[in-house]
């Protein structure tokens, strides 16, 4: 009876082995011939399994190891490519600044520029300021009191900003009573109380251009633009830029900035060469992020005044600015594919951990990882049973989270199998914010 049993063990196992070398499977080199001929599972493996004569279980337990074996590889890959996407995609900024030329010649951010400084177009004022006494009352140059203007072809009423200059805001403009050298006035309470005088004797275009001055310096914008709409309704055709230049300071300061533009381009076809029309048209289309029409205005500055040192600084600024513009637009579509992969790998992930579970489960429950690490690895060739699966020793290989040459200290809480898959790697904590924080 017993030699007829033997005789069935060793034909099962003579056909069990042959099953696994025809289809190609790995799991056969887990079985030994024990001392008695019995044959047993070698322990530890992965393939100690609950049900340990179930041949096709053990096929698919096979199976299993080759696709997270895949799956592990393809992980690494997807999260390199990752990575790499990241690094790329990381300081561009940083680097333009440092390594652009334009960047290098502006030295300084455009962001960081006063793109609303004031400008002025020159003009003859013949103004003669009196000596003055002391205390004195503060006169205040009320254009309106001077000309009555409901409407003017010459004052570009169709305009927002002149048409509801009541609602116009802007930041006053300090030192404008210096711009002209020849108006020698102490302050700007001196400057105000000159030009009433003039405006008294004669209310002419110069006289308007003048109190717009004040009121840009004291940051009225709507008594200004009603300074200019006069200015620019009694001025001959070839000196309408003052005004012009003058009003698209007032609606460019009061965010105005399209419409500013418009009256710019209408003082450059009076006053072609005149630079100060190009330089204040170019820091209205720096503002507005038209940065090649700005780099044009700056470039025929300079071609009317080459030693203009601001608008040469600005021109590199803008060039600079663009570039890190575009250098941010690609990326912004580099984190979006990122994200994208990222899905993906996460979704690949997930089926890796799912995998890695069920081979696992249909192991040998690891009752021997509850006690102590030391006393169990002893047990291991010492206890009858087999004591389960080892994760640390045989499947090092599947472990994600695991870099070859990598060393592993194996311990019963830190490094067991369920907690060392519940960890996400640090880089893609730091991708995952750069991502959703975009």
């Amino acid at each position: 009876m017993n030699s007829r049993v033997r005789g069935n063990s060793i034909s099962f196992s003579f056909a069990a082995t042959i099953v696994f070398a025809l289809c190609g499977v790995d799991g056969f080199s887990h079985w030994i011939a024990s001392d008695d001929g019995e044959i047993r599972p070698q322990s530890p493996s992965i393939f100690a399994l609950r049900s340990p004569g179930d041949l096709p279980l053990i096929h698919k337990q096979e199976e299993r190891l080759e696709t997270v074996r895949a799956l592990r590889k393809e992980l690494l890959q997807r999260k390199e490519e990752i990575d790499r996407s990241e690094e790329e995609a990381e300081n561009i900024e940083e680097r333009l600044y440092a390594e652009d030329t334009d960047c290098q010649i502006a030295g300084t951010p455009l962001t960081e520029m006063d793109l609303y400084v004031s400008t002025v177009v020159p003009f003859e004022t013949k103004l003669r300021p009196r000596k003055l006494t002391s205390p004195r009352e503060v006169q205040e140059p009320d254009c309106t009191r001077y000309l009555k203007l409901d409407f003017s072809m010459h004052a570009f009423e169709h305009l927002m900003g002149v048409r509801e200059r009541r609602n116009l805001s802007m930041v006053s403009e300090t030192g404008l009573h210096k711009a002209l050298s020849e108006a020698d006035v102490e302050d700007v309470e001196h400057f105000g109380e000159v030009i009433t005088e003039l405006l008294e004797t004669d209310s002419n275009w110069t006289a308007f251009n003048l109190a717009a001055l004040y009121w840009r310096e004291r940051g009225s914008a709507a008594a200004a633009v009603e300074c200019l709409r006069r200015a620019l309704h009694v001025s001959p055709h070839e000196v309408k830029d003052v005004a012009l230049i003058s009003l698209a300071n007032v609606l460019h300061r009061g965010h105005r900035s399209d419409e500013a533009a418009v009256v710019v381009h209408a003082a450059i076809d009076i006053a072609p060469d005149n630079p100060i029309c190009h330089f204040t048209l170019g820091n209205i289309y720096a503002v507005l992020g038209e940065y090649n029409k700005s780099v044009i205005c700056y470039d025929n500055m300079l071609k009317l005044q080459p030693e203009f040192r601001s608008a040469r600084q600005r021109l590199h600024a803008v060039r600079c600015h663009a570039k890190v513009e575009n250098a941010l637009e690609r990326q912004h579509q580099q984190l979006q594919n990122v994200l994208d992969k990222l899905k993906e790998y996460q979704h690949r992930k997930e089926i890796y951990v799912q995998l890695m579970g069920q081979l696992i489960e249909e192991a040998v429950p690891p009752q021997i990882w509850q006690k102590d690490c030391e006393s169990s690895r002893k047990d291991w060739h010492t206890g009858d049973e087999p004591p389960g699966f080892p994760f640390f020793d045989n499947m090092l290989d599947l472990q994600f989270n695991v870099r070859p040459g990598d060393k592993i200290t194996p311990a019963c809480d830190e490094d067991s199998p369920k907690a060392n898959f519940n960890k996400i790697e640090a880089g893609e904590k730091k991708i995952l914010k750069k991502l959703y924080n975009w």
